[in-house]
């Protein structure tokens, strides 16, 4: 778990409610051994994203995401992520751009990728 953690000096996005309160959170980062790696084979940085149960569904991780590939974009031409099956987040994700290629981490997991440019 530490590992999705972001590495010293990356500040994560992050989104407040309307008294400063955190509520959700984006950044990545470089799995060991990597999601998913470009057509050169170098490992794609990976979407970690959290927002707080109470807020889910206002939109906040679309906001974040959208800031996550403004800031990605300048560096990279694609990102992906692992997402269990049954998860929420999946529609979200695909609502953003991300398309399944393969099978992620686990049994149920799936490997998506997005395209920054």
């Amino acid at each position: 778990m530490l590992e999705m953690l972001p590495p010293d000096g990356v500040a994560p996005i992050i989104a407040a409610d309307h008294t400063g309160t955190p509520v959700g959170a984006v950044w990545t980062y470089y799995g060991n051994p990597p999601l998913h790696c470009d057509a050169a084979g170098t490992p794609l940085p990976e979407l970690c994203i959290a927002v707080a149960p109470g807020y889910r569904g206002a939109g906040i991780g679309a906001v974040l995401l959208d800031a996550l590939f403004t800031t990605l974009a300048r560096d990279h031409n694609a990102m992906c992520t692992n997402v269990h099956i049954r998860n929420p987040a999946k529609h979200l994700y695909e609502r953003n751009g991300f398309r399944v290629v393969g099978q992620g981490n686990g049994p149920l997991g799936l490997a998506m990728i997005k395209d920054l440019r």
